[in-house]
C-alpha cells in the first residue's frame, strides 16, 4: 500500500524511528486537510445551490407580484379613463341635439374597449400558454438532469469499484512479491550460513592436520636433535678419554655446544610460540566470522520480523481506509440525494409558484370582465335611463362647442387606444423578459449543477497525499 499513496500511521511506535513518524504524521495531516477543504467546498457549493434558487424564486415571485401590481394599477388607470368619459359624457348630453349620435358614440366606445379587453385576454391566454409549455420544458429537462445526475453517480461508483479492486489486487501482488522476496532472502542467508558451517569445519580440519603436522615436525626436530646431542656427547666424551691434556679446551667445546643446543631450543621455541600465536589468531578470526556471521543472521532475522510486522500494518490499514473511504461514499450518496431532493422540492416550489402566477392572471381576467359587465350596468340602469330623459329634454340647447368636444373625445379615444397599444406591448415585452429571465435561471442551475458534479468527481476519488510515496523497505541480497 505503501506505492499506492496510502500512510501508514498504525505502526508500532518501538520499530519507527522519528523521521518515518514525522513524515507519515505529515501525510495523515495532509489527507485530513484535503478531506476537509472538500467537505467545505461542497457545503458551500450546496448552500450556494440554496441561496441563489431561493433569489431566484424571490425574484420570479416579486416580478410576478409587481405585474400582477401594474395590470391592477393599468385597468383601475382605465376604469378611471371610462368613469371621465361617462361623467363627461354627463356633462355633454345636454349640449347634444341627437341623442341617437350620442348613443352610437357610446356604443362605439363599448365596442372599442370590448375589443381591447378580448385582445388583452387573448394576450393573456396566450402567455399562460407560453409558461405552462415552459414549465412542462423545463420539467422535462429536469427530469433529463436527474437521471444523467443518476447515471453518472452510477458510473462513479463502478469507478471507485474498479479502483478499489484494482488497489486490493496491486496490494496482493505486492505482497506476494514481498513474500518471495522474503524467502529468497532466507534462503540466501540459509545457504551463506550453511557456507559459512562448511569453511569453519574446513578450517577447523585444515587446522588440526596444521597442528598434527607441526607436532610431527617437533618431534622428529627433538629426535634429530637429542641424536646429534647424544653423538656430540659421545665424541666429547671419546675425546675428552682420548685426550685428558685438552681438557680445558674440551670444556670450551662443551660450553660451545651448549650455547649452541640453547640457541637451537630458543629458535624452536620462538618457532613453537609463532605457531602457537597463528594459531590463535586464525581460531580468534574464526569465532570473530562466526561471531559476525551469528549477528548478522539475527539481524536478518530481526529485519524480515519487522518487515513482516509492516506488512501487516499495510494490510490492516488498508483494509481500514478501504471501510473509511465506503463510508465516505455513503456519506457523499446520502448527501447527493439530499441535494437532488431539495433540487426537486425547490422545482415543485418553483411550479407552485408559476402556477399561482398564472392563476393571478387568471383571477386578474375575471375581474376584468367583472368590471365590463358592471360597466355595462351602470349604462343601463335605472340612474342611467333618467339621464337619458333628461338629455331628450335638453337636445335643443347651445351646440357651440360640440365639435370641439367631440375632437377632444376623438383625442381621449386616440389616447386610450394608445395606451392599450403600450399595455400590451409592455405585457409582451414583460414575457419575453420573464422568458428570458427563466431560461438564464436554468442555465444558471445547469452550470451548478455541472460544476458540482464535476467536483464530486474530482473529489470521490480516491486522495491521493501530496509528494513522491515513501520507498518500500526491502532486503539486499547478501
Amino acid at each position: 500500500m505503501e506505492f499506492a499513496g496510502v500512510a501508514d500511521p498504525t505502526l508500532a511506535e518501538g520499530y519507527l524511528d522519528p523521521t518515518t513518524r514525522a513524515k507519515e504524521d505529515q501525510q495523515r495531516a495532509k489527507r485530513e486537510e484535503n478531506l476537509r477543504k472538500q467537505l467545505d467546498k461542497a457545503q458551500m457549493t450546496v448552500a450556494e445551490l440554496k441561496a441563489e434558487l431561493e433569489r431566484r424564486v424571490a425574484t420570479i415571485e416579486s416580478e410576478s407580484l409587481k405585474a400582477m401590481r401594474e395590470a391592477l394599477q393599468r385597468q383601475e388607470a382605465r376604469l378611471a379613463v371610462v368613469a371621465t368619459g361617462v361623467s363627461l359624457y354627463h356633462r355633454l348630453l345636454p349640449h347634444f341635439d341627437d341623442i341617437d349620435i350620442v348613443m352610437a358614440l357610446v356604443r362605439e366606445k363599448e365596442t372599442l374597449l370590448q375589443r381591447a379587453c378580448e385582445d388583452i385576454l387573448d394576450t393573456n391566454t396566450e402567455s399562460a400558454a407560453a409558461v405552462e409549455k415552459m414549465l412542462r420544458e423545463r420539467e422535462h429537462d429536469l427530469r433529463e438532469t436527474k437521471r444523467l445526475h443518476e447515471e453518472k453517480l452510477a458510473a462513479q461508483a463502478e469507478r471507485f469499484c474498479t479502483r478499489l479492486k484494482e488497489a486490493f489486487d496491486e496490494n496482493a501482488v505486492q505482497q506476494q512479491q514481498l513474500l518471495d522476496r522474503h524467502r529468497d532472502a532466507i534462503t540466501q542467508l540459509e545457504e551463506r550460513l550453511q557456507r559459512s558451517r562448511e569453511i569453519s569445519e574446513i578450517e577447523l580440519k585444515r587446522n588440526e592436520e596444521e597442528k598434527e603436522q607441526l607436532k610431527q615436525r617437533m618431534q622428529v626436530a627433538q629426535e634429530g636433535m637429542r641424536h646429534e646431542y647424544q653423538q656430540e656427547i659421545e665424541r666429547l666424551r671419546a675425546r675428552l678419554d682420548g685426550d685428558i691434556g685438552d681438557r680445558h679446551k674440551s670444556v670450551d667445546a662443551v660450553r660451545q655446544l651448549q650455547e649452541m643446543h640453547e640457541r637451537e631450543a630458543a629458535r624452536l621455541r620462538d618457532e613453537m610460540d609463532h605457531l602457537r600465536r597463528s594459531r590463535d589468531s586464525d581460531c580468534a578470526r574464526l569465532q570473530n566470522q562466526l561471531e559476525n556471521e551469528r549477528l548478522r543472521r539475527e539481524s536478518d532475522l530481526m529485519e524480515k520480523d519487522r518487515q513482516a510486522r509492516l506488512v501487516r500494518n499495510e494490510v490492516d490499514d488498508a483494509k481500514r481506509a478501504i471501510d473509511k473511504l465506503n463510508d465516505e461514499k455513503g456519506k457523499m450518496e446520502k448527501e447527493y440525494q439530499d441535494q437532488i431532493r431539495g433540487l426537486m422540492q425547490q422545482q415543485e416550489q418553483l411550479v407552485t409558484a408559476s402556477n399561482a402566477v398564472l392563476s393571478g392572471w387568471e383571477n386578474k381576467s375575471s375581474e376584468l370582465e367583472a368590471d365590463l359587465h358592471k360597466l355595462r350596468a351602470l349604462l343601463y340602469d335605472r340612474d342611467y335611463m333618467h339621464f337619458r330623459q333628461k338629455i331628450r329634454e335638453m337636445a335643443f340647447m347651445d351646440r357651440s362647442d360640440f365639435d370641439q368636444k367631440l375632437q377632444e373625445l376623438d383625442e381621449k379615444e386616440r389616447l386610450q387606444a394608445a395606451r392599450i397599444n403600450q399595455i400590451i406591448s409592455k405585457a409582451r415585452r414583460a414575457y419575453d423578459e420573464q422568458s428570458r429571465s427563466l431560461k438564464r435561471f436554468e442555465r444558471d442551475i445547469k452550470d451548478r449543477i455541472d460544476r458540482a458534479k464535476a467536483t464530486d468527481g474530482s473529489n470521490n476519488s480516491t486522495p491521493r497525499p501530496e509528494g513522491t510515496p515513501p520507498p518500500h523497505n526491502h532486503i539486499d541480497p547478501m
